[in-house]
């Protein structure tokens, strides 16, 4: 039986983009792929998901791609406001979102995401059925990401959940090999359907 459902929130109550976030936040902007490239697909936005770099000093980095120091100036602020403010670009997935809100009825629920600290935050101030979880471990707080076996280690023992009872839900295929690797029930969203067909299934089991 299963008591815990485990939700990831990007790509799977969340949908992301980067092009069309830096797009919509920076209008005026010509140069939208220099920040895909350099920050959005870059390892400094792992590194702020990691929680090991300021969002400062992410944007101190993404300068050094940009050897015109005349620009950096602008560069910086585009940064920060990027940082402050994508949690409000990301399409909220209504399927799973609902679905989300439905198991809340009945289920212990728990996020388990790779996201960066204060925007985090700002996603749940956004969006407050986020609070309604009864737990979240956020990758940049703990300084710890998926798929490390920590961080799933950490949220079984913070919340005392038998492995053997929850189910996690994440769009990698790796997050999930970890999972279950511990223990842990595992579905790969790929599609809404499949997704909500899957667990309705197995929680009715």
């Amino acid at each position: 039986m299963i008591d815990n459902i485990i939700f990831d929130i990007g790509r799977v109550l969340f949908d992301y983009h980067p092009h069309d976030v830096v797009a919509q936040l920076l209008p005026n902007d010509t140069n939208t792929d220099f920040y895909v490239t350099y920050f959005h697909d870059n390892d400094i936005w792992q590194e702020l998901d990691h929680g090991t770099i300021t969002a400062l000093e992410a944007a101190e980095k993404v300068c050094q791609y940009q050897p015109n120091t005349q620009t950096h100036p602008t560069i910086k602020k585009n940064i920060l406001h990027i940082i402050n403010h994508f949690h409000l670009k990301l399409p909220p997935i209504t399927p799973i979102i609902n679905l989300y809100k439905q198991v809340l009825k009945s289920h212990n629920i728990y996020l388990l995401t790779n996201f960066q600290d204060k925007p985090f935050d700002n996603l749940c101030q956004a969006y407050p059925f986020l609070t309604q979880a009864n737990g979240a471990i956020v990758s940049a707080k703990e300084k710890c990401m998926k798929p490390d076996p920590q961080i799933y280690k950490l949220l079984l023992k913070r919340y005392q959940l038998n492995p053997k009872k929850t189910l996690f839900i994440d769009d990698k295929a790796e997050n999930i090999a970890t999972a279950q690797s511990l223990g842990i029930y595992g579905i790969i969203h790929r599609t809404n359907k499949e997704t909500i067909e899957t667990v309705t299934k197995m929680i009715t089991l």
